[in-house]
């Protein structure tokens, strides 16, 4: 009867040891998920708003950077891949300044061939064809050098963020910082279109503005 009684007892203890920790662990639960919305609420007023990606000229993949549970660290991977990605557009750039001089001697020779035309039908062909080819050639390392400046306007501005990021700064500290920025360094239209591609392929080359090509190409009459 008493090793009876003492299975009853231990069944009952063994009950309560269940109830116990199911209960510890629906409380644990519950705390985890209170304390897991708390740091959601907290880091998602770090995220950055499409309007300030829009003034601070920033990546669009930097919105969430300040949520990162370590935001200094993943600004620092962008900060390091940046620096490559310009040293790349660095070597870009001379291979577009080798192009543009060679660009300039082909004009020298070209201007040198049309004055020694004895016609003006003569004259017309060359620029009418190979201007026109040298004018291409312009356009594409017009388009190269194009996009360079733009990764190298875009640089200063990611820059200038990650820095701001990997030295602590986090929202609302950030935003006076990135603003002062943006006000003192607002560039409306960076790129001025290259005189409007050289007024427009300088009209055509041809009929009534053969003129103003001679002119615009220092060739003699």
């Amino acid at each position: 009867m008493l090793i009876q009684d003492s299975c009853f007892m231990a069944t009952d203890d063994y009950a309560v040891m269940a109830v116990v920790v199911g209960f510890a662990i629906l409380v644990g639960f519950i705390f985890g998920k209170i304390s897991q919305k708390a740091d959601y609420n907290k880091r998602i007023d770090q995220k950055i708003g499409l309007s300030e990606l829009q003034r601070w000229k920033l990546r669009p993949q930097y919105a969430n950077i300040l949520m990162e549970k370590k935001p200094e660290v993943a600004a620092q991977k962008e900060l390091d891949k940046l620096i490559q990605r310009n040293a790349e557009n660095r070597l870009e750039e001379e291979e577009i300044n080798k192009k543009v001089e060679e660009l300039i001697e082909e004009m020298t020779v070209l201007r040198k061939k049309v004055e020694s035309q004895k016609s003006v039908t003569e004259r017309a062909l060359l620029l009418d064809t190979k201007g026109s080819n040298w004018f291409a050639k312009v356009t594409e390392v017009r388009g190269d050098a194009e996009q360079c400046n733009d990764v190298n306007i875009s640089f200063g501005y990611q820059k200038r963020f990650l820095k701001f990021v990997i030295n602590g700064s986090r929202k609302p500290s950030i935003v006076g910082q990135m603003d002062k920025v943006a006000t003192e360094g607002e560039i409306e239209n960076p790129h001025k279109k290259n005189f409007d591609m050289m007024f427009s392929q300088l009209q055509s080359l041809v009929h009534e503005d053969m003129d103003k090509v001679k002119e615009s190409l220092n060739i003699n009459p």
